[in-house]
């Protein structure tokens, strides 16, 4: 089951779904996630990657993920974490607080002070993380190229690329990624 707040992205999912003859295991529901009830204990396995802001922070996310999992089943959430303390630059630049996230080693706590036990962390590389960066710029250069008529267009790489700039100026070597995999006792 998959809770997407697009309209537009849920129907595609929903179309992928049957064209994979998935219809009968597989389920959209198109709701804002931080609104969605979901049915307590009924998942074997509830996931959040990267969108941990909708529930409030990653203590938030691990919260509802555990709500809608059954005992012994896996919660997975995919967050970044500091790799050193971020400067004042970094923090001004980039719209963020040192709150924003939490180390390694604070992400693994903020699970276990929950009750949830870590089985793996999987982190990213800075290859990794350099091709998820960069496939993000190629993609909104192509597309200022393929639609130079968005009257977006101009604000859009704007922001694009005060991103990249603070990704390759403090980014790169002061932020991580990791996917969280922990167990509902």
């Amino acid at each position: 089951m998959g809770v997407e707040i697009s309209a537009e992205w849920a129907a595609e999912a929903r179309s992928k779904i049957v064209a994979s003859n998935l219809a009968d295991s597989v389920k959209i529901v198109q709701e804002d996630g931080a609104n969605y009830e979901g049915t307590r204990e009924s998942l074997d396995a509830a996931l959040c990657i990267g969108a941990s802001w909708i529930w409030g922070g990653l203590a938030g996310t691990l919260e509802a993920l555990s709500r809608w999992t059954r005992p012994h089943g896996m919660v997975v959430v995919g967050e970044p974490f500091w790799i050193n303390e971020p400067s004042k630059e970094h923090l001004k630049a980039a719209e963020l607080e040192r709150s924003s996230f939490g180390t390694h080693a604070q992400n693994v706590e903020t699970g276990t002070k929950l009750g949830l036990h870590l089985l793996h962390a999987l982190v990213s590389s800075h290859d990794e993380w350099d091709r998820y960066e960069g496939y993000q710029w190629y993609a909104m250069e192509k597309y200022a190229l393929d639609n130079p008529d968005d009257p977006d267009i101009g604000e859009l790489l704007s922001r694009m690329r005060k991103f990249r700039d603070i990704y390759l100026t403090w980014g790169r070597d002061g932020l991580g990624w990791a996917v969280y995999l922990f167990l509902k006792p």
